[in-house]
């Protein structure tokens, strides 16, 4: 199974999304996945073919020229989440594959698992969760969530966290490597 999200503040906004067969070049050879997905949206989990190579092939709202072509594989029983991100100058426009799980073990906590799909923040970043009226002067000399989070990285997922209000915290890594 597998989730679009588009995550880049520097790409167009919305794109469409489009599945293609391998060595496809333009979107008339592709299907489409989602059309007008905005920044900061994600698509419902769908289900494709495990195994079979495809290209995500991702162009502004209604436009036919390709901002992204990029491979992806999945794999049978692999959850992904196919990331959008960069767009700048310095940062191309890239899909990146994260991989997890749609639910948490247990219903009553909730999984967490971060992605720094920013192109104006520090890289690496540590994360924290605090209480939700905490503020980011309230860390403390406490332990990040997730350390040393670097741009277009994932984290491992951060598991069984109660359910509740959180705020989450970025400073710019500190803690060692």
């Amino acid at each position: 199974r597998f989730q679009v999200i588009h995550a880049s503040v520097d790409a167009p906004s919305p794109v469409d999304v489009y599945l293609g067969a391998m060595g496809a070049t333009t979107i008339d050879e592709s299907i489409s996945v989602v059309d007008g997905l905005a920044y900061q949206s994600a698509t419902p989990f769908q289900s494709f073919v495990a195994g079979v190579p495809v290209m995500v092939q991702v162009t502004a709202a209604g436009a036919s020229a390709l901002a992204v072509n990029a491979p992806f594989t999945p794999s049978m029983g692999q959850v992904a989440r196919l990331v959008a991100v960069g767009g700048t100058d310095s940062v191309p426009l890239t899909v990146n594959v994260v991989t997890g799980s749609e639910r948490a073990a247990d219903a009553a906590t909730i999984d967490i698992q971060m992605y720094h799909a920013s192109t104006n923040a520090p890289t690496p970043v540590d994360v924290y969760f605090t209480g939700s009226d905490d503020g980011i002067g309230d860390l403390g000399p406490r332990t990040p969530n997730v350390s040393r989070l670097a741009f277009g990285v994932s984290s491992d997922a951060v598991m069984g966290v109660e359910c509740d209000d959180y705020r989450v915290s970025l400073t710019e890594a500190v803690s060692p490597i």
